[in-house]
């Protein structure tokens, strides 16, 4: 918020260290959103209701005495971690620095009770207060019931005595907990931001200053770590935000986002200095604890951004405030450049570890553009970034910037767009920014990033504008359509070592040829199905052994299933099986495949599928404990424990079991399952996961109960070397498969086979 001329920002700090907990209100002041000083706390815990932290909340500006007054309502947590809103007041109004606050003697000023049904672990972050037309003030706080999201709504004449609406603002059912609740108008075919802490008919009426008004709900949806809004009307008569496309369910995907990358528990205010409406956002870690404790702080806050409504009217558009170019020093400019595919071009004369880059890139050759397919019909930007990140070469792209590179290109984070065309001949823009090769330091979190934008690059040229502040990327395509966030560690590219450049890649296709390139070390030659390939026998058929990969995902498990898969490791698995083969291109690469050398013989060279590929594509661990496992064991016991309940006698077969069994058992959540119920289907699911998908049995018919011990504690399974082991697998597999048969099944984690397409 501005009081009396001066910026606040509050976040949630703990002043004990780096990690989660002691949570109070840090308080930082500024004159220009850019530069800021830190205060003492503004609020700690020190009240029965607050004693388990004070969390996240919003501050008011009300009309008091003929002047703004600033009020905060946030949320405490006691010791059993019940939570309550209460109100706070600065003890000196004439202070513009606001340094001391003081709490309402009337606190907690909403609190749950058995007459209002509110969830009392699940009750939090209420909004900034909006003043209605009929002089009442309203306010969001964001709760679940059971599965369904909610954004409960509350009116006050004095902003201390509440009465709950009899139905929330907005609900989504299957979306979980609703975090940070964020609710304001926009104006439409205006860049202007709306006051809403005044009654002026700027929130109710359906002009103001002949601007017509949209509104916006902004939800954190708590089990996928991001933010969410949705564009709509508000019934002011009803107090119901309806909106023009809202959540189906727990497929979140055609849902519009702020940031595509980490960028969480967003807040934005009003600022009457500039009439603008500017967004906060909390840019979380991608080190490993150990690591950032280590640090001694962890989190920061992303550049304040100016958002607003597009012309469209169909999403938001978000661009770094105008203050931020005035840290810009000596520009570098490079106009109407040619480039060639294939171009990396160091960009010099800048300061690659803090700069703010800006890029417009005119595409043409539209028919080479590749053709975009979906089985599903859902179209997964992130996991197509994966699937295709800035090392894999297409008709048109990737092209876009390697930020905080290293000299040799160990290191860069790729921020880049690629250009398709759908089954509509309508041409899709691919945003991604690629950190699978931002660290050396393989602990951290190297995902990737990926948005669709919405742009025609038929009759506009792609621009692309990112800000790097040494572990921060922010990107901008689109001008501001789609934003990703992205936090880095390198280990070379740092400070005066990190180097700038701009990447143009492109290949087209090329014919292969099935023999091979050296065969003086190839003493198989004889068996290999390349000698069958000369004699001119005939094709074979590739059929891959992936009997459950898609059927684990249709329906996909349930959003507590899925945040349960984070934290052991396998969520990536799970998303991959999303993705469809092109049997005859994965015939020819297994006719490359030498057993001896385990590579894939190329016109180019030498290929193979790594652990790095594994990381990279799957998520699995490969540097952490060795996977083994027993033969002999108490199994039905042990599934009892681990899994609910045990097979049937019939199921079993020595320390192996059924898959049908496990396919019937957890295919389906079910309702109102508690939270070790939940942990036992995760544990079935992963077994479906491992015997289905990454390593099915040769009849795949049967699971080995031999890793069922490995899952007893969730939080333990990313620390074994779940990679090493599925690859080796899946050599294995490749290996047999080069032996010529009329018909040859591939079992193992095929997408990884998929992706050394590029290579043709």
């Amino acid at each position: 918020m501005r009081y009396k001329g001066v910026y606040h920002l509050f976040y949630q700090y703990n002043p004990k260290g780096a990690d989660w907990g002691n949570i109070a209100w840090g308080h930082s002041v500024s004159k220009d959103l850019v530069n800021w000083t830190p205060l003492k706390l503004a609020i700690w815990p020190s009240e029965a209701y607050d004693i388990g932290g004070c969390w996240s909340g919003s501050a008011t500006l009300i009309l008091h005495n003929g002047s703004k007054l600033p009020a905060i309502l946030y949320t405490g947590a006691d010791a059993n971690q019940r939570q309550t809103q209460n109100l706070v007041l600065p003890k000196n109004e004439s202070d513009p620095f606001l340094r001391e606050w003081v709490r309402s003697p009337h606190n907690p000023i909403i609190s749950p009770t058995s007459f209002n049904e509110i969830n009392a672990t699940s009750f939090r972050d209420p909004t900034e207060a909006w003043l209605g037309h009929d002089g009442w003030w309203r306010v969001l706080v964001g709760s679940q019931r059971r599965e369904t999201g909610i954004a409960l709504l509350f009116r006050s004449k004095d902003l201390v005595d509440w009465i709950q609406a009899k139905h929330p603002l907005h609900s989504a059912k299957n979306t979980g907990m609703w975090e940070c609740p964020d609710f304001f108008p926009v104006f439409i075919n205006s860049t202007f931001g709306v006051e809403t802490s005044r009654n002026n008919n700027n929130i109710n009426g359906p002009l103001h200053h002949h601007h017509q008004l949209r509104h916006v709900l902004k939800v954190s949806l708590y089990e996928t770590a991001h933010d969410y809004y949705l564009i709509g009307s508000y019934d002011v008569a009803k107090d119901k935000f309806i909106p023009d496309k809202g959540f189906q369910g727990r497929d979140v995907s055609s849902v519009l986002r702020y940031d595509y990358g980490k960028f969480y528990a967003s807040k934005s205010f009003y600022d009457d200095a500039k009439k603008r409406r500017v967004l906060w956002g909390w840019v979380n870690e991608s080190l490993a604890p150990e690591d950032y404790k280590l640090k001694g702080w962890s989190g920061i806050q992303g550049v304040p951004r100016s958002v607003w409504l597009h012309e469209s009217g169909k999403q938001l558009v978000q661009w770094p405030i105008v203050e931020i170019e005035g840290l810009r020093g000596e520009s570098i400019k490079w106009e109407s450049k040619v480039v060639k595919g294939g171009s990396v071009l160091e960009v010099s004369g800048v300061t690659p570890a803090q700069a703010d880059v800006e890029v417009s890139f005119e595409v043409n050759e539209f028919e080479m553009a590749e053709e975009l397919e979906s089985s599903s019909g859902v179209l997964d930007p992130q996991l197509m970034c994966g699937q295709k990140g800035a090392s894999v070469k297409g008709a048109l792209g990737p092209f876009g910037l390697l930020v905080l590179a290293s000299k040799g290109l160990q290191e860069y984070t790729a921020v880049f767009f690629r250009v398709f065309r759908n089954r509509h001949n309508k041409y899709m823009v691919l945003m991604c920014s690629d950190q699978t090769r931002s660290s050396l330091n393989h602990k951290n979190d190297l995902t990737n990033y990926g948005a669709f934008v919405d742009v025609d690059p038929l009759h506009q040229n792609l621009s692309l504008r990112t800000l790097i502040d040494h572990s921060v990327v922010e990107s901008f395509g689109g001008n501001g359509k789609a934003c990703i966030t992205a936090r880095v560690y390198p280990t070379l590219a740092i400070n005066d070592e990190a180097h700038l450049e701009m990447d143009f890649q492109r290949q087209t296709a090329r014919h292969i040829r099935p023999d091979p390139e050296d065969s003086s070390l190839l003493y198989l030659e004889d068996r290999h199905i390349s000698e069958a390939v000369w004699q001119q026998h005939p094709n074979r058929v590739f059929r891959p052994r992936r009997h459950r990969a898609l059927e684990l995902l249709n329906p996909p498990p349930p959003v507590q299933v899925m945040k349960l898969l984070q934290r052991t490791g396998f969520y990536g698995v799970a998303r991959v099986g999303y993705i469809q083969y092109d049997h005859v291109l994965i015939s020819a690469l297994v006719e490359r495949w030498r057993p001896e050398t385990h590579s894939f013989h190329m016109p180019m060279g030498e290929c193979s599928i790594t652990l790095q590929d594994v990381v990279i594509q799957v998520g699995l661990s490969i540097d952490r404990w060795m996977v083994t496992g027993r033969t002999n064991y108490k199994w039905a016991e042990l599934c009892v424990r681990l899994l609910g309940e045990a097979p049937p006698t019939d199921q079993f077969k020595g320390s192996w079991v059924m898959m049908s069994w496990f396919d019937e058992r957890f295919s389906q959540v079910p309702e109102n399952s508690t939270d070790v119920q939940l942990e036992q289907f995760t544990r079935g699911y992963i077994m479906r996961l491992l015997g289905g998908f990454l390593m099915p049995d040769t009849s795949g018919n049967l699971q080995t109960l031999m890793y069922l011990p490995l899952l007893e504690n969730l939080d333990e399974v990313k620390n074994y070397s779940w990679g090493p082991t599925v690859l080796a697998y899946l050599y294995q597999s490749l290996c047999h498969a080069t032996e010529y048969k009329e018909v040859v099944r591939l079992q193992g984690v095929i997408p990884l086979v998929d992706a050394s397409t590029a290579f043709l």
